[in-house]
């Protein structure tokens, strides 16, 4: 045997001391950790890694055109260029290119059949075979640390530095991958989401614009209190220019009286009616302007063209108008400037009342307008806030799941600290040394582990120590069917089939539920005989005459001996599928649904098998319905505290009924006492002082 090459390489994963993006805001869980770094192992160690190493070793090595001692020496070269014939390497060496060689390596080998590859690529003495890189790597943690050590053996120096290497690769790559696979769906999910919900706020702000656009709506809230506020303000100054409107009509009124026939011939004369327009006109010109806040200029204009008008009314009323007294001794002119001034000021209020009245109705037409907006904005408005919320809401979930994405690139295991070595020389161990080595370490092995195991045995065993352990009363007890007393422990098995169906039927006496009975068989995990149990059972009541109807799941397959064979071909054999929803059945009678005759109260028994506890949740209802519940449980199995919560649980989900125990392939030389088997004109008989169950435990 030529001597091994052995290289080492060392990881440093920062599972525990790293630091990443999340790490102020995370405890260390060290059980996490644990866990972790058995992962890494495992994947390290994992027969599709080393598929992938080998093929990348293969390709590398296929490239080279002669020996390379830094790559593969002399001797490996040559066995390669003895395995791998011309066809072979012209069909999937590219050359200058491993990746290239690698792809077409993984496309050969991936078609059907065998190819030229095959024996190199899955003989488990091949070194590049997953059985060959396995066998000889050692991938372990290196005490309570994040340091992950890797040893790998070889025959030839080149190729143990160089497998190493491919692994480091391979196994980055892989870790990557699987790392972030979920946080990659993750962050896709909110990508897609936060795509859907931007779009949805943008089709929301674009409706509101559309209608603020298209009503003239800038600040709703504003323009209407400042349209409020203006017509208020308006009708509050038309009332005050109505009263000084009414004020001078009764002043000219007053004065005309006075002025008697002369104020009648001013009143029709046309060149002064026509001077009394121009200047009604400009006087309404002007008050638009001061209500509308036209700018000075403007407003100087119109002033100055009312003034000139009013001096122009002024001169015609003093042509027609000479010296002289009123009747009642008032200077005539006086009266006649009074008279004038009081009509300006009557036409001038007019004309503002005039403007105000318009402005008015322009205010109503506002208000009219507005009112329906508002409940549509605000409805939009909603719309809008609800949309940048729901944003809002899926951007921070994106962002978190981007930041847990980058922590968990950052905290990638793959920084090498110590790269592969390359080994100077080989180990001088002997073949028939490893042997004996081998033999010895085996043999030490299998003494301690007999020893610890017969020191530490903590299977359930026997009766006494099942019901120590599981807190179950046990109903029955079954031998383990092998040896040369097979005939004897038929005999003890069918007296214990009757001797639980004594049991159940004494406990039944006791309960004053009516039929038809519903007797449960379950076990805290699969393959614990519950299906023959029940079978068994089922079959005896049948075989009495009694209408039985024995349900099971679909995936349970009955398979009836020479003890239930008789009966149970008088039993209704119903199987039901075990669904998400099966949780929730609320009664046994809803796995019947298919079943039309006949009915669930047409039995006596109903015998209801259930799937194990460790593979479907409890359906609490059913435990709650059962009459009797037997626990079945393997004499050679180990009791673990999962074992136990689940019974547990399923003790409270029947609301304190009959849960019983049944112990199955107990070894004979363990039975507490084996009962004799019953003769023709023998019954079981219970003491009077004792439990039915007790009294069972005491046979058994």
């Amino acid at each position: 045997m030529s001597g091994q090459y052995e290289s080492n390489a060392t990881l440093y994963t920062g599972l525990a001391s790293g630091y990443s993006i999340r790490s102020d805001e995370r405890k260390v869980d060290f059980y996490a950790v644990a866990n972790s770094l058995d992962n890494i192992v495992t994947t390290l160690a994992s027969p599709k890694t080393a598929a992938k190493v080998g093929r990348r070793l293969l390709a590398r090595h296929l490239l080279l055109k002669k020996p390379d001692p830094a790559i593969l020496g002399e001797k490996g070269f040559k066995a390669l260029q003895e395995s791998v014939t011309d066809s072979v390497r012209m069909l999937v060496v590219v050359p200058g290119s491993e990746d290239s060689t690698t792809a077409r390596i993984d496309q050969l080998m991936s078609r059907p059949g065998v190819n030229g590859l095959t024996d190199l690529l899955s003989s488990a003495t091949s070194r590049y075979s997953p059985d060959g890189i396995t066998e000889n790597l050692i991938a372990k943690r290196e005490n309570m640390s994040d340091i992950i050590s890797l040893k790998y053996k070889a025959d030839d120096p080149a190729v143990t530095q160089q497998t190493l290497n491919v692994l480091l690769d391979v196994f980055a790559d892989r870790y990557m991958d699987n790392k972030t696979a979920e946080t990659r769906s993750v962050v896709r999910f909110y990508e897609n989401k936060t795509r859907e919900a931007a779009a949805k706020l943008q089709a929301a702000e674009a409706q509101l614009q559309s209608f603020g656009a298209g009503n003239d709506i800038i600040n709703f809230d504003e323009q209407a209190r400042t349209t409020a506020a203006g017509r208020s303000q308006l009708e509050m100054e038309y009332q005050r220019e109505l009263m000084n409107n009414r004020g001078a009509k009764a002043g000219v009124a007053s004065l005309e009286k006075r002025m008697k026939d002369r104020a009648n011939y001013l009143t029709t004369s046309n060149e002064l009616r026509v001077k009394r327009d121009e200047l009604s006109a400009a006087q309404v010109q002007l008050a638009n302007a001061e209500v509308m806040g036209r700018d000075a200029k403007t407003l100087d204009a119109l002033r100055s063209r009312v003034t000139r008008l009013t001096t122009d009314v002024q001169a015609v009323v003093q042509k027609y108008y000479g010296e002289g007294s009123s009747s009642d001794a008032m200077p005539q002119e006086s009266l006649t400037n009074e008279w004038l001034g009081k009509v300006l000021a009557a036409d001038e209020s007019a004309a503002r009342l005039e403007v105000f009245e318009k402005r008015l109705r322009e205010y109503d037409a506002s208000f009219k307008k507005l009112a329906p907006l508002g409940p549509q904005l605000t409805h939009l408005s909603r719309e809008v806030q609800v949309a940048e919320e729901e944003y809002k809401a899926v951007l921070n979930g994106l962002n978190k799941a981007k930041l847990e994405q980058k922590s968990v690139e950052m905290a990638s295991p793959i920084n090498s600290i110590d790269r592969p070595d390359f080994p100077q020389k080989a180990s001088n161990v002997t073949r028939w040394l490893i042997i004996a080595g081998s033999f010895m370490v085996m043999l030490f092995l299998g003494i301690f582990v007999l020893a610890l195991r017969t020191w530490m045995n903590n299977r359930l065993q026997n009766p006494s120590r099942t019901e120590q352990i599981t807190g179950l009363s046990l109903a029955a007890a079954f031998p383990l069917m092998q040896g040369r007393f097979v005939n004897r422990l038929k005999s003890v098995k069918h007296s214990m089939v009757e001797q639980l169906r004594s049991a159940i039927v004494v406990e039944l006496s006791q309960q004053s539920r009516p039929q038809p009975y519903l007797i449960t068989i379950l076990s805290t995990r699969p393959a614990q005989g519950k299906t023959w149990v029940g079978t068994a059972l089922s079959a005896k009541f049948a075989a009495a005459g009694h209408r039985v109807a024995y349900l099971y799941p679909e995936t349970s397959v009955l398979t009836p001996d020479a003890t239930t064979s008789a009966g149970l071909s008088r039993v209704q054999a119903i199987s039901y599928p075990v669904q998400d929803d099966f949780v929730d059945t609320q009664r046994a009678e809803v796995l019947f649904d298919g079943q039309t005759d006949p009915v669930p109260t047409d039995y006596d028994y109903i015998f209801l098998e259930l799937p194990s506890l460790m593979e479907t949740a409890i359906p609490a209802h059913l435990a709650a319905q059962s009459n009797v519940s037997l626990v079945v449980v393997d004499a050679q199995a180990v009791w673990t505290k999962t074992d136990q919560s689940l019974a547990d649980l399923y003790r409270r989900a029947s609301q304190r009924g009959c849960v019983l125990g049944v112990l199955n392939r107990v070894d004979m030389v363990l039975m507490d006492a084996m009962p004799q088997p019953e003769t023709s004109g023998q019954r079981l008989a219970l003491p009077a002082s004792t439990t039915p169950a007790t009294a069972v435990v005491k046979s058994v």
